[in-house]
C-alpha cells in the first residue's frame, strides 16, 4: 500500500509539473487569446515587412518557423497525458489520481496566467481528461492488438486532445462574439496601415524643380512650397477615400465575418497539430515506457 502511494504521488507530481509546464510557456510566448486572433493580421503584417527588406525566400522562411511558438506550450501537455495513459495501461484505472494531477496545476494556471473565458475552458478541458484518461488508455490496452504499445498512447492522447481543443474552439468562438466590435476596430485600423503603407510615397518633387535652380530665390522657395500643399492635398485626398472605404457597411460585415471564420481555422490547426505531432509523440513515449504483456 506504501508502496502504491509513493507511486501515485511521483507520477501525480510528474504529470502535475508537465502540464503546469504548458500554461508557463503560454506565458512565456505571450499566447493570449487576443494574439491569437489577431495572428493572421500581425502574420501578414511581418511577412510583408520582410518580403520587403530581405526579400520572399527569407519572408517564407521566417513564416514557416514563427508558428512553433504556439506548438511547443502542447508539448509539454502531451507528455502529461502520456505518462497518464502509462499509468492506466500498466496499474489499472485511476480516477482520482487523473483528476488531481490535472486540477492542481490548472488551478495554479489559471492563477498564473489570470482567469479568462479561454483559460476556464481549457481549465474544464483539462479535469475532463484527468477523468477518462487513465480509463481510455486500459480500455485501449485490451481492444488493441498491432503496434499496441504505440497505439494505446497515440489513440489515448489523441481523443484526450480533442477534448482539449474543442474546449479551446468554444472559448475562442464564445471571445470572438462577445469582442467582436473590439477585434473589428483592430483589423479596421492594421488594414488600413497596411493599405496606407504599400502605396507608393509621392515624389518629393526633385524632379519638378529641375531646372528651377537658376531662379531666384524667392521664387524657388515659393515653388517647394506650392508643392509641399499639393502632395499634402493629396496625402488628405488618399486618406480620406481609405477612411471612407473602411467606413462602409459591407467592409466591416466582411472584416467581421473574417473574424469568425478564425476560430474554426484555430480548430482546423490544432487537429491537424493533434495528428501529425502530438499523437505520435504520446505514442512513442508510451511505446518506451509500456512493457508489452
Amino acid at each position: 500500500m506504501e508502496e502504491k502511494k509513493k507511486r501515485r504521488i511521483v507520477i501525480g507530481t510528474l504529470i502535475s509539473v508537465l502540464i503546469f509546464l504548458s500554461f508557463v510557456f503560454f506565458k512565456a510566448f505571450s499566447i493570449t487569446t487576443q494574439s491569437v486572433v489577431s495572428y493572421t493580421i500581425t502574420f501578414f503584417k511581418n511577412f510583408l515587412s520582410l518580403s520587403m527588406s530581405l526579400g520572399t525566400s527569407e519572408a517564407m522562411t521566417s513564416s514557416l518557423f514563427n508558428p512553433i511558438i504556439f506548438i511547443i506550450p502542447f508539448i509539454p501537455m502531451a507528455l502529461g497525458f502520456a505518462f497518464l495513459t502509462f499509468y492506466g495501461v500498466t496499474f489499472g484505472e485511476d480516477i482520482k489520481l487523473g483528476f488531481l494531477s490535472c486540477l492542481i496545476p490548472s488551478i495554479i494556471g489559471a492563477i498564473y496566467l489570470g482567469p479568462s473565458p479561454t483559460i476556464i475552458f481549457l481549465a474544464i478541458g483539462l479535469m475532463i481528461c484527468g477523468v477518462i484518461s487513465t480509463q481510455l488508455a486500459a480500455v485501449y490496452s485490451e481492444e488493441l492488438k498491432k503496434w499496441k504499445n504505440y497505439r494505446i498512447g497515440s489513440k489515448t492522447v489523441g481523443k484526450l486532445f480533442l477534448i482539449i481543443n474543442l474546449m479551446l474552439f468554444f472559448a475562442l468562438l464564445l471571445d470572438v462574439t462577445i469582442n467582436i466590435e473590439n477585434y473589428n476596430d483592430l483589423y479596421t485600423n492594421e488594414t488600413k496601415e497596411l493599405v496606407i503603407s504599400i502605396i507608393p510615397d509621392i515624389e518629393s518633387g526633385e524632379s519638378l524643380q529641375i531646372g528651377s535652380e537658376m531662379l531666384p530665390a524667392e521664387q524657388q522657395e515659393e515653388i517647394a512650397s506650392e508643392f509641399a500643399n499639393m502632395t499634402e492635398a493629396q496625402r488628405d485626398i488618399i486618406n480620406s477615400k481609405i477612411n471612407e472605404i473602411f467606413a462602409s457597411k459591407k467592409i466591416s460585415a466582411m472584416i467581421n465575418f473574417s473574424i469568425f471564420l478564425l476560430p474554426f481555422m484555430v480548430f482546423a490547426l490544432l487537429e491537424l497539430l493533434r495528428l501529425i505531432i502530438l499523437s505520435p509523440i504520446s505514442g512513442l513515449v508510451t511505446k518506451a515506457f509500456v512493457k508489452t504483456k
